[in-house]
Formats: C-alpha cells, sequence, structure tokens
C-alpha cells in the first residue's frame, strides 16, 4: 500500500529520481514508530507545523543547518501525506495494521466515556506482564483501562528490556 502511495504521489522529498521506492522502508517504519508513540496524523501535523515555527524563529543558524532542517520538515510533511493515505486506504479496504490494535482502543475510549466506563467495569484487575516492553499507546491503553478501580499489577525486569525496536519504553516501569 505503501509503495502505491509514493509511486502514485507528487512527492520530491521522499521520491528520489533514481530510485522512486527508496523511502518505503523507512515511511513503513516511521508510521509504526507514530502509532506505538501515539500519535495520529493530526499530532503529528501539529508537531511539524511547530518545528516549521520554530525554524522560522530561528536567527543566527549556520546556512547549512537551515537548510538540512527544511529539508527535514519538507519530508516530514510528505511523511504525514503518506500517513493519512496509507490510514484511509486501510480504512476502504476495512483493514488495519498491528500498530492500530491497541491505538484504535485508545482512540475509542478517548472518544467514548460509555465503552471506557464498560471496560474498566469488566476488568476490574488488571495484570501485565513483561511491562519493560511496553510502548506509549500500551502504557495510555493499560493507564486508562486501570484508571476507575486502580487494581493494577505490573511485572517487569530492567535487563530483559529487548523491543526497544519496537517502541518499548522501559520507563514506563520506572515510572509506574
Amino acid at each position: 500500500i505503501v509503495e502505491n502511495i509514493i509511486r502514485e504521489q507528487m512527492f520530491e522529498a521522499i521520491k528520489p529520481i533514481n530510485s522512486l521506492t527508496f523511502y518505503v522502508r523507512d515511511c513503513i517504519k516511521a508510521m509504526q514508530d507514530l502509532k506505538r508513540e501515539n500519535v495520529e496524523p493530526d499530532d503529528f501535523r501539529k508537531l511539524i507545523d511547530h518545528d516549521a515555527l520554530q525554524l522560522k524563529k530561528a536567527e543566527n543558524l549556520p546556512k547549512t543547518e537551515q537548510k538540512q532542517r527544511e529539508k527535514n520538515i519538507a519530508k516530514q510533511r510528505e511523511l504525514l501525506q503518506v500517513y493519512v493515505l496509507y490510514q484511509q486506504k486501510l480504512r476502504e479496504m476495512g483493514r488495519y495494521d498491528y500498530e492500530d490494535m491497541i491505538s484504535f482502543a485508545v482512540h475509542a475510549f478517548k472518544q467514548d466515556e460509555i465503552l471506557l466506563r464498560s471496560y474498566q467495569e469488566r476488568l476490574q484487575y488488571i495484570l501485565v506482564d513483561e511491562y519493560q516492553d511496553t510502548n506509549q499507546a500500551q502504557y495510555i491503553l493499560t493507564k486508562k483501562l486501570s484508571k476507575k478501580w486502580q487494581n493494577i499489577c505490573v511485572v517487569g525486569d530492567f535487563s530483559q528490556s529487548i523491543y526497544s525496536f519496537r517502541g518499548a519504553n522501559f520507563q514506563n516501569l520506572i515510572t509506574f
């Protein structure tokens, strides 16, 4: 899906002339990372706009650094378009990807208080094993589900934190 999106769009920053699909894997990885951090397209747009505003306000930046930041912002804006189109295509197909499973639940609980309460009533006791391997979206989900009863037990071991490549953040265990 991502490859087709990149092929069809008139991107400049993420579609080099010599390899139209050079950034496909990078785009997929970036979207996965955004979802794991619970960053939806609108949130990402705000982050990009903030970066662009900060760049405009920055004075006395060396030209090379300013050009590099401008280039990064252009890539982010194109990645945002890929992200939006990818999510739209998945919806049209009635599909979702792995990262969507958690982010959809978090989003649904944010939007529908009654739905959240019904799950909180059903899940009065929560046990999470391997908590050091949770990402931001999973952390938010467990916090929302356990908020009413606060009967949550997490188990984890800092020395076994092996999923940082998938967005796991052992800080979740520390801040618990």
